[in-house]
């Protein structure tokens, strides 16, 4: 938590209630589980997809981009949600 932990969105606001409990539990925070399940969910989707679709083999003619492009959407998902989870609400 301590390298990759951020401070909750709510805690300068803990800071005024002076209530060392309060202010203890809005300490740093971790990754949501959404982005968690977004990652889990979507590396094996993304890694069967290169897989499957050779973009990884280096066999075959050039012009591969594309299926390595498409076959990485879906970890591309996974991390714009991680983003948008770790992001401050304002």
């Amino acid at each position: 938590k301590v390298t990759a932990g951020r401070y909750r969105p709510d805690w300068y606001a803990r800071q005024e209630s002076n209530d060392t409990d309060l202010i203890e539990d809005g300490g740093l925070s971790y990754p949501s589980g959404h982005s968690s399940s977004a990652m889990c969910g979507l590396v094996p989707v993304t890694l069967h997809i290169l897989g499957v679709s050779g973009a990884l083999s280096g066999k075959g003619p050039r012009g591969m981009f594309w299926k390595l492009f498409l076959s990485c959407l879906p970890l591309a998902l996974a991390a714009a949600v991680a983003i948008y989870r770790t992001m401050d609400y304002h």
